[in-house]
């Protein structure tokens, strides 16, 4: 009995029928897709993380911002309220007596009464015209009792 006879030769079996051959490259593209879908998905997740820490660091920027903002606002309450009492009369009065500073009536020079009259004379200009309130004339003053205008 011949054993070798139903025995092929090593050349015979290396040989790939051409389906196997589909085969093996229809494996590689299920493979290439595989790894396009692993780096589409890699991407989105890297993605998301970046926008969601960039995100964070916004808001808690933001809510700093915020306490700066109400600081300011409360130190502007703070200033206006300050101020408020310094222009009040006790006070004013209180330095008065600190100081021993006399109080007088202002010298005629010092006090002017300004009106603003709204003529329309078809050219819609304001005159506006400042005069005194004494004459001063008579004691020296380099401003006259006269009317002066001033035209915008």
């Amino acid at each position: 009995m011949n054993m070798m006879k139903g025995k092929k030769s090593t050349a015979a079996t290396r040989k790939r029928n051409p389906a196997a051959k589909k085969a093996i490259l229809g494996k590689f593209d299920i493979l290439f897709v595989l790894v396009v879908l692993g780096g589409i998905i890699f991407a989105a997740i890297n993605f998301r993380l970046t926008f969601d820490s960039k995100t964070s660091a916004l808001s808690r920027e933001a809510q700093s911002i915020q306490r700066e903002i109400n600081v300011l606002e409360r130190e502007i309450i703070y200033f206006s309220t300050q101020r408020e009492s310094l222009k009040s009369w006790p006070h004013i009065r209180k330095k008065i007596a600190q100081f021993n500073l006399p109080l007088r009536l202002p010298s005629p020079a010092q006090t002017y009464r300004m009106t603003v009259h709204y003529e329309n004379n078809g050219l819609n200009r304001i005159e506006m015209f400042a005069y005194q309130t004494a004459d001063n004339s008579s004691n020296g003053s380099q401003f006259g009792s006269k009317t002066r205008y001033v035209n915008q």
